[in-house]
């Protein structure tokens, strides 16, 4: 099969009668799900919207948004995902920019009912979507930066859920909760896997929390829980007895957007024994590529070992590969999960990709067992005084501090001096900073002590919970 949309309809005749997605108490089963794909798809047809035609669909309705992503496939057309709530000044940007054929959002009111009055009867296309046709336009989540748009195939989607799927546990008996921004790669993808392994994924818009969690495993049942790393804290806001019963229910968790501490993980399985924590490392313009069970291997930044299709490879400043365990180098991959390119930017397209091998923007390493470690971001790292510095190492110090609710750690340019590290963080009642600087002081080398502490109201992040650097220096001290 060439796509996605081929294998939701075949799933379809296999599970006919079984919930695919269940939002905002609709539930909407294979056989349903696949007369509105077809509906809409008819739609097109009826409205002569040409191939290759883009098609903007907003996030704040899954069984909308969902039967949009896969029914433009039948018609070869490509899928542009907005964000939930999306303003109208960054709707008027997009619709500028991309110019799309049919633009579904609560601003336009072009989503009369009739789209998906899916009465049955409905033909399969003749003719499969073919592997390299253009499915997607997806955005970045900006953490460097302007977000920029990369464009994905049938082919380069459908790879995405089989690698994700060659590492995850997560099979066709699993009821998939997933509480993440999906009209970004890391939300999508994950509902896309559950739609192809034939699985139920229950759809939310609510904050994660432990009564949310605790309401859907009551109300549907769910063994499965896909979060973003900065929000595992939540899972340990529960009473003990709380997360044992939620544990006793869910036994995959599945995180990504970031790396996990030992520390983390080893609280993890203190609050939920009977569980299994999965990291994902992966990114906009790939795919899922690196899984760590992290039950097998709990080291600090762990990403895991390659999924099925993903040749990872570390290189070196001059492009070399990386062979020795525990050196430094630059993450690289190929396989047919790589994006086609950066939507009209030929010339950072080329600086990204050659000959199929795509250059990622993080720096790792791997050890003897064949297991990658993240390191940081290459604009993150910092050099003070001849010592390399990685931010998440003072960050994820700082954290330890009770008094401490969240922290980020940038650098500062000084003349005659370098680089210096400064930490920006949001306090507690009871903080003191004399008290917070000892703590650091006993708990790191001198070098990496910030030479700055500054209090914030917030740290600026992504949807995901990335951190966004380039913007602390902007931040208002309290």
């Amino acid at each position: 099969m060439n796509s996605l949309v081929t294998v939701v309809l075949e799933n379809s005749r296999r599970y006919p009668e079984k919930d695919a997605l269940i939002f905002g108490g609709t539930h909407i089963t294979y056989r349903q799900f696949a007369e509105k794909i077809l509906t809409f798809s008819d739609y097109l047809k009826q409205k002569k919207v040409k191939k290759g035609s883009k098609i903007a669909v907003e996030a704040d309705d899954s069984i909308l948004f969902y039967t949009v992503f896969l029914a433009v496939q039948l018609h070869a057309c490509i899928v542009l995902p907005l964000e939930k709530d999306i303003s109208l000044y960054h709707l008027q940007e997009i619709l500028k920019s991309q110019k799309p054929a049919m633009v579904l959002s609560q601003h336009t009111g072009e989503i009369p009912a009739a789209f998906f009055s899916a009465s049955g009867g409905h033909e399969l296309p003749e003719d499969e979507p073919l592997a390299e046709t253009p499915a997607a336009i997806i955005s970045t989540t900006g953490t460097t930066g302007k977000p920029v748009t990369i464009v994905h195939t049938n082919k380069s989607m459908l790879s995405t859920a089989v690698t994700y799927l060659s590492r995850v546990p997560m099979t066709e008996s699993c009821i998939v909760y997933t509480a993440v921004p999906f009209h970004l790669a890391g939300g999508f993808r994950r509902v896309l896997a559950a739609l192809y392994v034939g699985a139920t994924s229950v759809i939310s818009d609510r904050p994660l929390s432990i009564e949310t969690i605790s309401d859907a495993i009551h109300t549907y049942h769910i063994n499965f829980l896909c979060t973003v790393n900065s929000d595992i804290s939540t899972l340990f806001k529960g009473e003990k007895e709380q997360t044992t019963a939620i544990s006793e229910q869910i036994r995959i968790v599945e995180t990504y957007a970031g790396r996990l501490t030992a520390a983390t993980v080893m609280r993890f399985y203190q609050s939920y024994p009977h569980s299994v924590l999965y990291n994902v490392y992966g990114t906009t313009e790939s795919g899922c590529l690196l899984v760590n069970n992290t039950a097998e291997n709990p080291s600090d930044s762990c990403i895991g070992k390659p999924t099925e299709l993903a040749d990872i490879r570390l290189v070196d400043e001059n492009g070399q590969p990386v062979t020795q365990p525990g050196k430094y180098g630059y993450f690289t991959v190929q396989g047919p999960m790589n994006m086609r390119e950066y939507y009209k930017r030929k010339t950072l397209t080329k600086q990204v990709l050659t000959d199929g091998v795509l250059k990622i923007n993080d720096i790792g390493y791997f050890d003897e067992n064949g297991y990658y470690y993240y390191v940081s971001r290459v604009g993150d790292i910092m050099n003070v005084n001849g010592y390399t510095i990685v931010p998440d190492d003072i960050e994820t110090i700082a954290a330890d501090y009770p008094y401490i609710e969240d922290c980020a750690c940038t650098c500062v340019e000084v003349s005659d001096i370098g680089q210096l590290p400064v930490l920006y963080v949001v306090t507690k009642d009871g903080y003191n900073k004399k008290d917070f600087l000892d703590f650091l002081m006993s708990h790191m080398e001198a070098y990496k002590i910030p030479a700055a502490i500054r209090e914030v109201s917030n740290i600026p992040r992504t949807t995901t919970g990335k951190i966004i650097r380039n913007v602390l220096p902007m931040l208002t001290t309290i």
